[in-house]
């Protein structure tokens, strides 16, 4: 099964025609993106933008033949979000703000090993305010692979970042899709910034079939 399978997917706007992917649990996909091409792909795998003509089947539901209300909340179950415009809330603890996505859900779960993937245990009693940004980068991220998620889109989160944190996040962030058994995709307009960190991820996997890397450029 598929947590993701896109067929022949085309945007109203016609920058992306005839997108095919299918993405398993445990892989990492990275989109390198021209312009406008990354928040349409971002918002269409967040389902806040409809695409013109495709099918979208997620964990084998054809999430374009459900209901409004219905993709909504399949999408809040399903799906985690990793982007700076998605801020941690300010007032809630670094190990409340991870724990939000579960406990919506009614979901008891621990986040041990989210933590441990993230390295974040030194910061769970810190508010966002006491993280520098390389910290509020990572937490967000851990927040996005929480509360039992099959797919995390990821939007560029190295931007402002140092070439090292940078590639810390790349291999943290394909090491949790792995040990989580989630499906993980990352999309980045940031193509002179990012491309430092996918070309040190891409050297550094050691399993081929779980990890692509998609050049979508104009």
């Amino acid at each position: 099964m598929y947590p993701l399978l896109v067929e022949n997917m085309t945007d109203e706007e016609g920058y992306i025609q005839n997108l095919n992917i299918e993405v398993n649990s445990k892989e990492v996909c990275y989109f390198m993106c021209g312009e406008k091409f990354g928040r349409i792909l971002f918002e269409i795998f967040c389902g806040y933008r409809k695409p013109k003509t495709d099918e979208i089947f997620v964990c084998n539901k054809d999430w374009l033949d459900l209901d409004e209300n219905s993709r909504s909340l399949l999408n809040r179950r399903l799906f985690g979000i990793a982007a700076e415009e998605f801020p941690l809330i300010e007032f809630m603890t670094i190990e409340e703000n991870i724990s939000m996505p579960s406990l919506l859900d009614g979901d008891k779960s621990n986040i041990e090993e989210l933590v441990k993937a993230f390295d974040i245990g030194h910061l769970l009693q810190k508010y966002p305010s006491d993280l520098n940004h390389r910290e509020e980068m990572r937490c967000i991220c851990a927040r996005a692979f929480s509360g039992g998620r099959k797919v995390v889109v990821i939007f560029d989160l190295f931007k402002r970042m140092q070439e090292q944190s940078k590639a810390e996040l790349a291999i943290l962030t394909y090491h949790a899709a792995k040990s989580l058994e989630i499906s993980a995709l990352y999309i980045s307009e940031d193509l002179d910034e990012n491309y430092g960190a996918y070309d040190l991820i891409y050297k550094y996997r050691p399993e081929k079939k779980e990890f692509s890397i998609i050049d979508y450029r104009a």
